[in-house]
């Protein structure tokens, strides 16, 4: 790829807010070279485990952070499941 393809993508990136400027490098004699990253909060993404007993969510940003995480136990019997919050029973789906 040629440097103006290059450049105009990253332009285009930045003007998205997929990328954003993290800081500058010290001048090496021209222009302060500025340094780009991803921006971690541009979208994040789920993760869901679910066994016989609990369900696990997950909540991760694109810089492999951990913004939340739940477990939630329950119990099947039959067509109704029990969700158990903080340790008592909480409310019944059928």
């Amino acid at each position: 790829m040629s440097m103006p393809t290059v450049l105009a993508n990253v332009n285009d990136l930045l003007e998205k807010m997929v990328l954003e400027e993290t800081g500058e490098y010290a001048s090496t004699g021209g222009r302060k070279a500025k340094s780009i990253g991803i921006n971690k909060s541009y979208c994040h993404a789920m993760g869901i485990l679910i066994t016989a007993n609990h369900i696990e969510m997950v909540l991760v940003n694109l810089g492999d952070e951990i913004i939340k995480k739940r477990s939630h136990p329950f119990k099947i019997y039959g067509r109704i499941i029990l969700l158990y919050r903080g340790g008592t029973k909480g409310q019944k789906f059928s």
